[in-house]
C-alpha cells in the first residue's frame, strides 16, 4: 500500500499527462459549470443586493449544481476506466451490460439515500436537539449522514466490487474483494480530500472574487472557474484510480497471507 503522498502525487502526475486526452469528456463539466455561470451571471447573482428572492437562488444553483455532479461523476468514471484499460479511449467508452448495471444500481441506491436524507435528517436532528441537549448544533447537522453511514455499513463490503463491475475490470473474490473495500473506504477519502482541495480552494476564491467586479473581469474569472472544475474532474478520476488500484493489491495481499496461514496450520 503506497502512502498518501505517493497517492496524491501519483494523482496529480495522471492528471498532468492526460487532461485533455479525452477532450470532449474534459469539457462535459466545463460546459456545465459555464451554463451555471451563465445563468447566474444573466440574474444578476453575482451583484451584491441583487434582489433575487433566496428561495429561488437556491433552485437556481441546486439545479444547475447537480447537472454539475452529473458531469463530474461521468468524467471521474470514464477517465477511471481510461486510466484503467490502458489508456484505450474506446474502452474507455465501450461498456459492458455489467458496467451499466452496476452504473443504474449506484445511481437508484444514491437516489434512494438521498430521498432518506432529505425526509429524515430533520427529524433526526430535532431528536438530538431534545434528547442530546448538550450536543453542539454544528455536531447535529452531521448526524443524519453518521446514521446513514452506520445504516449501510452492511453494503460496505460491496463497495470495491461494485467500482470494479463499474470499471469493467476483472472482479476479485469474495474475500479479496471485502479486503479491498476495507482498504479503500479507510483511504481514499483522504486522499481525495489532500488532492482535490487545492482545486476547490482555487474554485471558491475565483467564484468570491466574482462578486461585485467589473462584467469583463466577472466573465474571465467565471470562464477561468469553469476550467478549474474541469481539472478537478479529472483530478478526482485520478485520485479514485490509484486508491482503487492500491486497494486492490490490499485484498490480494490479504488473501495471500490467509492462504500462507492455512498452510502453516496443514503443515
Amino acid at each position: 500500500m503506497t502512502g498518501l503522498f505517493d497517492q496524491v502525487t501519483q494523482s496529480y502526475r495522471l492528471t498532468a499527462r492526460h487532461l485533455l486526452a479525452l477532450p470532449l469528456i474534459f469539457a462535459l463539466p466545463v460546459l456545465a459549470e459555464a451554463l451555471q455561470h451563465l445563468v447566474e451571471f444573466w440574474l444578476g447573482m453575482f451583484a451584491s443586493g441583487d434582489g433575487i428572492e433566496p428561495g429561488r437562488e437556491t433552485m437556481v444553483r441546486m439545479g444547475f449544481g447537480g447537472m454539475k455532479v452529473i458531469a463530474i461523476l461521468f468524467t471521474m468514471i470514464v477517465m477511471a476506466r481510461y486510466f484503467l484499460h490502458d489508456l484505450n479511449p474506446t474502452k474507455a467508452l465501450h461498456f459492458s451490460k455489467t458496467s451499466r448495471t452496476a452504473i443504474v444500481i449506484s445511481v437508484l441506491f444514491t437516489i434512494v439515500l438521498a430521498i432518506i436524507l432529505t425526509f429524515a435528517g430533520p427529524s433526526i436532528i430535532a431528536l438530538a436537539k431534545e434528547h442530546l441537549p448538550f450536543m453542539p448544533a454544528s455536531v447535529r447537522l452531521f448526524l443524519p449522514i453518521l446514521v446513514l453511514l452506520a445504516a449501510t455499513y452492511p453494503f460496505q463490503k460491496k463497495t470495491f466490487a461494485n467500482m470494479a463491475a463499474i470499471l469493467d475490470d476483472t472482479p476479485l473474490g469474495a474475500a479479496q474483494s471485502e479486503a479491498a473495500s476495507r482498504a479503500w473506504i479507510r483511504d481514499s477519502w483522504l486522499t481525495l480530500l489532500v488532492a482535490v482541495a487545492p482545486a476547490m480552494v482555487l474554485h471558491y476564491s475565483l467564484n468570491s472574487r466574482a462578486i461585485d467586479a467589473p462584467p469583463s473581469i466577472q466573465l474571465v474569472l467565471l470562464a477561468l472557474d469553469s476550467g478549474v472544475v474541469g481539472i478537478m474532474a479529472v483530478l478526482i478520476a485520478s485520485a479514485t484510480f490509484c486508491t482503487y488500484q492500491d486497494a486492490k493489491r490490499v485484498g490480494a495481499i490479504h488473501v495471500t497471507s490467509a492462504e500462507n496461514e492455512v498452510s502453516k496450520n496443514h503443515e
